[in-house]
């Protein structure tokens, strides 16, 4: 994916912190976005221990964070309409959307959105 753009599913980047060779390789060269969503949802895990927070915070510094702006939350609410979606998973969607990039996700209810924007499922 070398010179592309993509956004990550929360679940690729546990993955990926997990020390995923497969996605690593896939995302090599790529130009990563996060969702803010995805940063509350990484450091506010109930089980995440000093050194874990170190190693994410770290990982936030590695990558670009889009907030939470009028423009993603108006999609955000659309999605959530359409395709009655959880809060994250449509702020995250809403994100690539707004970015017109791939998002990349293991989550397999994110295939309905095949007509809003590019969506690569990772199977697990």
């Amino acid at each position: 994916m070398s010179g592309d753009s993509v956004v990550l599913d929360t679940n690729i980047v546990l993955y990926l912190l997990k020390g995923d060779d497969k996605l690593e390789a896939l995302l090599q060269g790529a130009n990563v976005f996060l969702s803010v969503i995805t940063k509350v949802e990484l450091l506010s895990h109930p089980d995440l221990d000093e050194a874990g927070e170190q190693v994410i915070r770290e990982l936030l510094q590695s990558v670009k964070l889009m907030e939470f702006t009028s423009t993603i939350q108006e999609r955000t609410v659309l999605l959530r309409r359409q395709f009655k979606m959880k809060l994250p998973d449509a702020v995250i969607a809403a994100t690539a959307a707004f970015l017109n990039i791939r998002l990349i996700t293991a989550d397999k209810k994110f295939a309905r959105l095949k007509d809003e924007l590019d969506v690569l499922l990772i199977e697990r």
